[in-house]
């Protein structure tokens, strides 16, 4: 299914939710980028990440690129109204000039849908702390 015409219109609130759900099963945990873009984004999905330019192609294609070298582990997710969002782990990302190489990368992900599918995308990628310092909790 391409995204435009997954969805036609307006969408119910259980509709969009089982569709945040597809989309994350098949982005981070089977790991199938272009699936999960072609399936839940809008071709011009709003991107807000450095590292990359807007659009559903280019994300396939960084995405791509790298995910099957991650070892991922999802904390926590939701979906709320026209927004949803996941926390999780990340081992292996190292993006020289953008994400340093750590033990670990804690990430939450932001976006916005519009009917049913995916139309614009934050988030934040933060580098595990060194193992000795004041606090001992980790990040996630």
């Amino acid at each position: 299914m391409i995204a435009s015409t997954l969805f036609a219109g307006r969408v119910t609130p259980k509709e969009q939710k089982i569709a945040w759900h597809d989309f994350a099963e098949k982005l981070w945990v089977k790991k199938d980028v272009a699936a999960a873009f072609n399936d839940h984004a809008l071709k011009t999905y709003i991107q807000h990440n450095p590292a990359t330019v807007s659009g559903r192609d280019a994300s396939i294609r960084l995405l791509g690129s790298v995910i099957g070298q991650w070892t991922i582990s999802i904390q926590h997710q939701a979906m709320e109204g026209d927004y949803s969002f996941i926390h999780w782990k990340v081992e292996g990302l190292d993006v020289p000039g953008f994400f340093p190489a750590a033990r670990y990368h804690a990430v939450v992900d932001v976006f916005r849908w519009e009917g049913g599918c995916i139309a614009e995308h934050w988030d934040s990628i933060q580098a595990a702390p060194p193992v000795d310092r004041p606090n001992p909790l980790e990040l996630i």
